[in-house]
């Protein structure tokens, strides 16, 4: 009895310890760990979270290497909305609407944040109108922190109509 008490009151700390996982600080991108996936060109990135109970700000800051034939540009901008900038979200599950630029303009984008198990699950859908027609974008993103504390891992897949890309993130922190 008092091995199975014991066992269960390991198991609950266990679960309270990893929903109470708390990703501030500052991350910097680790290529060497990571598998980005082959279009995102990310040469250098720091993520800055702030993140006190159920609010969640992070900003994004990124050197990309040129497109091959192309020259220096492309600033910080990653082709679906992954760029740079800061976002506010709210980790109660619940979806938001928000607006961000776009090379056709500010475009309405839902956002879905929510916190399980010590695992962060952030889910953006955006619709474009183009020239081809409707385009549903969803990306999926799953942040988990190593036993160490100080390494991150965002997992992301990018939904398109062309098939979806998947990256696995690896982040130090700093």
């Amino acid at each position: 009895m008092k091995k199975a008490l014991l066992t269960f009151t390991i198991i609950m700390m266990g679960a309270v310890i990893a929903s109470a996982q708390n990703f501030s600080g500052k991350w910097v991108f680790d290529l060497s760990k990571s598998k980005p996936d082959e279009r995102s060109r990310i040469a250098e990135q720091t993520i800055t979270v702030n993140h006190t109970g159920t609010d969640f700000t992070r900003e994004t800051i990124s050197k990309r290497t040129p497109p091959p034939g192309r020259g220096q540009g492309m600033g910080g901008r990653g082709g679906f909305g992954g760029g740079d900038g800061t976002e506010n979200l709210k980790l109660d599950g619940k979806e938001i609407t928000v607006q961000v630029e776009s090379p056709m303009g500010p475009q309405p984008m839902s956002k879905k944040a929510e916190l399980k198990n010590g695992t962060l699950y952030i889910t953006s859908t955006r619709t474009m109108n183009s020239q081809m027609g409707e385009i549903k974008l969803i990306t999926r993103e799953e942040w988990s922190m190593w036993a160490d504390g100080k390494t991150l891992t965002i997992k992301n897949a990018v939904e398109t109509p062309r098939g979806t890309m998947t990256s696995e993130m690896v982040y130090n922190k700093n």
